[in-house]
């Protein structure tokens, strides 16, 4: 019996002694999911070699070697904007047109181009009844309409000085201080809204230029340009 007695003893510390035991811990933990390719496409270099890139999943790009002669992808040429009609000298209003700025209208209404302005004569004066353009220079008469689109009760300047002609050679051509005069000169003056003024502007320009432009000084630092052929 004490035998007996004995063994329950010891099977019952042993017992007790495994469930003293602390439990193992668990440590959970997250599988970090094996990148995948999103997409691949050539792309050249630099250098003018081609390379293949490879986006991944998680945010890396990769470059490897592509084969000899691999394609790019066909990108499209950026279209170049054209300038605003009578914004720009390479494109202007077209001759007989009519541009507005503000309250003001322009229109050319003819152009001509001459030796001599006036008549020569025994009594006639140079510079002053008539005048003859130097050897390799011409006169272009541009004959031009102003009109007031503004309030009739208020007034707008005008002036002769305000336009200046260019060519193909980039020479700006602008107002002498002796302008020729046919007798309808622009000259200068000041209108009311709901008129309209016209004459001619006359500037001396280079015989073998062409492509002539009209360029109106609208405003401060604006331009707009009208075609004269």
């Amino acid at each position: 019996m004490k035998g007996a007695a004995l063994i329950s003893g010891m099977f019952l510390v042993i017992l007790g002694s495994l469930s003293c035991v602390p439990e193992e811990e668990v440590v959970k933990t997250s599988r970090t999911p094996t990148p995948h390719l999103v997409r691949e496409y050539p792309q050249r270099e630099a250098d003018g070699s081609v390379v293949l890139v490879q986006q991944w999943s998680d945010g890396r790009y990769t470059k490897t070697s592509a084969e000899q002669g691999a394609a790019l992808p066909a990108t499209a040429t950026p279209r170049k904007e054209e300038p605003e009609l009578g914004k720009s000298r390479t494109n202007p209003i077209p001759l007989g047109d009519s541009l507005k700025y503000g309250d003001i209208e322009v229109t050319v209404l003819r152009v001509a181009s001459r030796s001599l302005i006036g008549e020569k004569g025994q009594w006639k004066i140079p510079g002053m009844d008539y005048w003859e353009a130097p050897s390799g220079k011409r006169y272009v008469v541009v004959t031009i309409r102003l009109v007031n689109g503004g309030s009739p009760d208020k007034t707008k300047l005008y002036n002769t000085i305000d336009f200046r002609v260019v060519g193909s050679k980039g020479r700006i051509y602008e107002w002498p201080v002796l302008e020729p005069n046919l007798g309808n000169n622009l000259s200068s003056g000041e209108f009311f809204g709901g008129s309209s003024v016209s004459g001619d502007v006359i500037r001396e320009v280079d015989a073998d230029d062409s492509a002539l432009v009209l360029i109106w000084s609208a405003g401060l630092g604006v331009s707009r340009y009208f075609a004269l052929e």
